[in-house]
């Protein structure tokens, strides 16, 4: 063959490529185009028992995974803890009834502007930016992936694109979808206010309610003590395992709360390296309500197998809780 025909030949080979690129990238045009009316999670909703991984990329660039483990979602980066609910009911509510009401030719400016840069473009300003969903199913194939941006309305209706589309969608039913770690974790960890508590047990000395009320207004570390119990935050979470064998030595500070149904919330507090971390243990005494057990078994899965960190106020208040002679 000459140096002609081999010339032809690759100007050929090029043209061809060419032609199948574009071809690929004005079918996958037509596409992003033509979804008025559809389902904005369409793959996801047609798969939605198949949904087993969804991970998440914040505006800020902070990227985690919730995981389906059986029957129950979990935050992959928070040790594997369970997902918050609501905001697990929220993302099915959006992937279910979420319909692209608009569709318009997209550009730089106009990402900028709907809050539609994609996440990890480090150059853009983070007020550009939107929040990445990626949603696989149980065989890690893609099902959906979309940038949610700013809010039209400052409600439920917001801008979102196809990840690699050029089209910017206006989308309904995003509700309460937010791209922050902190909203996928429950919040807060306990909720026990004073008037749900029967009797405290410190240093071994039980406290009834008649006598925190009366030396409530004395003590203020008893004050403190309430105060937190009656909303109790956590700042990170440990597996219970992994944190007695970096801590083998550790003693806690033991609080035992008693509430009037017979419930125990068994508080165990640990400090180390400037840091407080918390188990909670439920029990129930002798003369306890037959659905104390029930309470129990539903709900201590969400504390045995973890540590969970308070913060430096919180975990003082819990911590520091000799009554004295």
């Amino acid at each position: 063959m000459t140096k002609k025909y081999l010339i032809r030949a690759l100007i050929f080979v090029l043209i061809a490529t060419a032609a199948l690129l574009l071809s690929g990238w004005y079918k996958q045009y037509k596409k992003d185009a033509n979804v008025l009316g559809k389902y904005s999670f369409a793959e996801t909703r047609q798969n939605i028992r198949r949904m087993a991984h969804i991970r998440i990329s914040s505006a800020t660039n902070k990227t985690f995974n919730l995981r389906r483990q059986g029957e129950y979602w979990r935050f992959q980066e928070a040790a594997d803890y369970f997902v918050n609910p609501d905001s697990l009911a929220n993302l099915y509510n959006m992937i279910n009834n979420s319909v692209i009401m608009n569709v318009q030719p997209g550009d730089k400016k106009l990402f900028a502007e709907a809050g539609l840069v994609a996440p990890n473009i480090t150059k853009a300003d983070t007020k550009f930016k939107g929040t990445r969903i990626e949603i696989f199913d149980d065989e890690e194939l893609l099902l959906n992936d979309l940038i949610i941006g700013n809010s039209l309305d400052g409600g439920e209706y917001h801008y979102a694109r196809q990840t690699n589309g050029s089209y910017v969608y206006n989308v309904s039913q995003i509700g309460i979808f937010n791209g922050s770690p902190q909203s996928w974790i429950p919040y807060p960890l306990l909720k026990i206010k004073e008037n749900m508590i029967e009797a405290l047990v410190l240093d071994g000395r039980i406290l009834n309610r008649q006598l925190l009320h009366d030396i409530k207004p004395h003590l203020t570390f008893i004050k403190e003590l309430l105060d937190a119990l009656s909303f109790l935050r956590y700042d990170g979470i440990a597996k219970l395992a992994e944190f007695k064998q970096t801590f083998p030595d550790t003693q806690p500070q033991t609080i035992k709360v008693i509430t009037p149904l017979g419930l125990i919330y068994t508080l165990n507090v640990y400090h180390n390296d400037n840091t407080y971390w918390l188990t909670v243990r439920l029990q129930m005494d002798k003369i306890a309500r037959t659905e104390v057990a029930a309470f129990i078994g539903e709900n201590q899965k969400y504390f045995k197998d973890w540590v969970f960190q308070l913060s430096p106020e919180q975990g003082a208040a819990l911590y520091d809780t000799q009554i004295g002679e």
